[in-house]
């Protein structure tokens, strides 16, 4: 299995607040699998980038629900290289 031997990159950012993140990571990791999944290509590797930012967007700011971004907010964000 390729993604085991392969470390994801690593977001550098600011971090303000993370009792959300595991949340949050845990519903953009399920909101993304079922994505996946019904489109019939479901990619492990895309499925933990994609969660893995989510998380990293929500602990930029300060507060719990209202940290938690939308998909929109995902889309603009970059990957790390």
């Amino acid at each position: 299995m390729d993604f085991v031997d392969t470390p994801l990159k690593r977001f550098t950012i600011p971090s303000y607040a993370n009792t959300p993140s595991r949340d949050t990571f845990i519903g953009a990791y399920a909101v993304q699998w079922v994505k996946e999944k019904q489109g019939g290509n479901w990619d492990l590797r895309s499925t933990v980038e994609y969660a893995c930012k989510a998380s990293a967007q929500t602990i930029q700011q300060v507060g719990c629900q209202e940290s938690i971004p939308w998909a929109s907010d995902l889309s603009a964000m970059v990957s790390p290289k």
